[in-house]
């Protein structure tokens, strides 16, 4: 849906749509993977291959565009916070509590704590819903989103004072120490170094950052990119470093096997993919009426997709499995699965959840930016 508070470029709603689909199909061939009784990490025999096996990098995708939106055509204007974030709580609270309230039914055993800690966005905390419905699994996302946007109108404030570059790269290099801080804490806990630099603020908030150093850069950006070939050039040279990074995280043994080099991973990824916003907005590769159509409805569903489509594919896993009816046992039959099956069925309940959840909420939004001072107010106040 159209914001009031800037412009609308259906090309990064096609990119929302590509990073939803893409951890569906990197969750779905996962889990058909262990489905089909396999151990250990999917090692991909090509790049491409690799992207869907390291599909998780799409959410990296979606936070440095949550950054960028968020700052595109705001930096430098007044934001008024109250009405900011009641515009972030109907995006993306309405269908946050309307699962945690039906997974509550669904569950048991849970403490008052686990029970609390999803309204208070704390689901990507030690304190976690046990939930058996599995409606919940990708909460955490959204509360590391939503702990960005309670900051984010004092970081622009700081960019317009300080100088945007002045702030952000410090910032960017200040978190990172920090982070490393928190990370040697735990240095002999391979589990913990993981879940903190993939579930937390403390490892996602540097792309948030590279979001909003995106959004500065982009007016310079679109006047070099702004012959197609140009855009396309940088489009196939970001996607072709993806595709290595991918390649190479694959082979050393999948994002979970954590190594020292890690700790650059958040970083890594979000420089990558802000490359590749750039290229793709300036190329426009689904230029195609139909097709262009199509990726921005499935980015206008992304996020009921995004949610949904855990249950579904964990549901489906579970009822066929490897039995009959359709005896799936390798990653072809798994990829072909998720395609005729998981996609299609996570697409329908998003379009209803989009419809029934999230737009009557989203019709209640409010321009947040303050309007600009009359010529004459400016003298007055000067």
């Amino acid at each position: 849906m159209k914001s009031q508070n800037h412009a609308y470029v259906p090309e990064l709603d096609q990119l929302r749509g590509l990073a939803a689909v893409l951890v569906l199909y990197y969750h779905s061939i996962q889990r058909g993977f262990y489905a089909m009784g396999n151990d250990g990490w999917i090692v991909g025999g090509s790049p491409f291959e690799s992207l869907i096996y390291e599909g998780h990098t799409a959410v990296s995708l979606f936070l440095v565009l949550s950054g960028f939106l968020l700052a595109r055509g705001l930096i430098g204007k007044q934001v008024v916070y109250g009405k900011f974030l009641k515009n972030r709580a109907l995006r993306v609270l309405p269908l946050m509590v309307f699962l945690v309230v039906f997974a509550i039914y669904g569950s048991n055993n849970y403490s008052l704590a686990e029970l609390i800690a999803p309204f208070l966005l704390l689901t990507n905390t030690p304190i976690v819903f046990a939930d058996q419905t599995e409606l919940t699994g990708t909460l955490w996302t959204i509360t590391v989103l939503f702990q960005f946007y309670l900051i984010a109108p004092l970081l622009f404030v700081f960019m317009a004072r300080m100088g945007a570059w002045r702030f952000l790269l410090p910032a960017v290099a200040l978190i990172f120490i920090v982070k490393c801080i928190v990370l040697y804490a735990n240095r002999n806990d391979a589990d913990e170094l993981f879940i903190i630099s993939y579930y937390s603020i403390v490892g996602r908030l540097n792309q948030f950052l590279v979001g909003l150093a995106l959004a500065v850069l982009w007016p310079t950006l679109m006047r070099l990119l702004a012959a197609r070939w140009a855009g396309a050039l940088a489009l196939a040279v970001s996607f072709a470093a993806i595709l290595a990074y991918c390649a190479q995280l694959n082979a050393a043994g999948g994002i979970m096997d954590w190594q020292s080099w890690h700790v650059l991973v958040p970083e890594i990824e979000a420089l990558l993919w802000a490359a590749f916003i750039a290229g793709f907005v300036a190329a426009r590769p689904l230029a195609l009426p139909w097709l262009g159509r199509v990726a921005a409805g499935v980015g206008l569903i992304s996020y009921s997709l995004y949610i949904f489509h855990w249950p579904i594919h964990v549901i489906a896993w579970n009822v066929f499995g490897t039995d009959e009816p359709l005896m799936l046992d390798t990653l072809s039959d798994a990829a072909w699965f998720t395609t005729l099956v998981v996609l299609p069925a996570s697409l329908l309940v998003a379009g209803l959840s989009y419809w029934c959840i999230e737009r009557p909420f989203l019709m209640l939004r409010s321009r947040y930016v303050a309007p600009e001072p009359a010529p004459g107010e400016v003298r007055r106040a000067a």
